[in-house]
């Protein structure tokens, strides 16, 4: 959890967010914290923890989390869906560690045979760039020739696995990379084999501070927020 606070006994939002947006989130966070007088905590997870917990009646304030997800909840009364907006989406990148060579990404058979000729590769097991990766290796025909090279690891912590040397590469959302010491985004995969995973956020229906919510959910989402979401590896505002 990242807590923001410039002041102490300032008005507090606590806010649920999907991992894949981590980098952009706390900085946006941060800065709305400075400007607005806000204490916010910020709590990482996959989308099916905070699914989990908000349909276990958590108490929060902002939700930021995949569009179906984001959907879902809204038919539950979990969030309003009057508050809903759109940050941006990621697509989907290999990582390795810093320092070592790049291997091609530039075509759908130089990603399979850097596949094939990888040692090891982590991927987020219980999340959607890990979901789209399963898929992608039947889609080349390679899957069960990956197996035994395969490391399904909780998708909150896929890109450490190989910044602690644990595996060679690394299949995750490209803004995970964003911020992550000792490994390096290789590439993205090529638009045949590629998806976009988007993140929205809004407002959770029994929000004790909705005023304060709905000020954070238009701060993130703001024009002004485009260029670091773009520096933080994702595209804004589109879904």
């Amino acid at each position: 959890m990242r807590s923001f606070a410039p002041r102490l006994c300032q008005p507090e939002l606590r806010v649920l967010s999907g991992n894949g947006a981590r980098a952009a989130v706390s900085q946006i966070a941060a800065g709305f914290a400075t400007e607005r007088g806000y204490q916010v905590s910020v709590e990482f997870m996959v989308d099916a923890e905070a699914r989990r917990l908000i349909e276990g009646g958590e108490r929060f304030d902002v939700a930021i989390l995949g569009p179906p997800l984001l959907d879902a909840l809204a038919a539950q009364g979990k969030v309003a869906r009057e508050t809903r907006a759109v940050l941006g989406r990621s697509d989907i990148g290999i990582g390795v560690r810093d320092g070592a060579p790049k291997p091609d990404l530039s075509s759908v058979e130089a990603v399979k045979r850097a596949l094939l000729e990888s040692k090891s590769v982590a991927y987020g097991a219980d999340g959607a760039s890990g979901e789209h990766f399963v898929g992608v290796l039947a889609r080349l025909g390679i899957a069960e020739e990956m197996k035994p090279k395969l490391r399904p690891v909780p998708a909150q912590y896929s890109v450490e696995v190989v910044a602690r040397g644990e595996a060679e590469m690394v299949v995750a959302q490209a803004s995970r990379f964003v911020g992550v010491r000792g490994v390096q985004l290789a590439g993205r995969l090529p638009q045949e084999l590629q998806t976009r995973i988007g993140f929205v956020a809004a407002v959770a229906r029994e929000s004790k501070d909705p005023a304060g919510a709905r000020e954070l959910v238009h701060y993130l989402s703001r024009p002004e927020a485009a260029s670091i979401l773009r520096d933080s590896g994702l595209e804004p505002f589109v879904e």
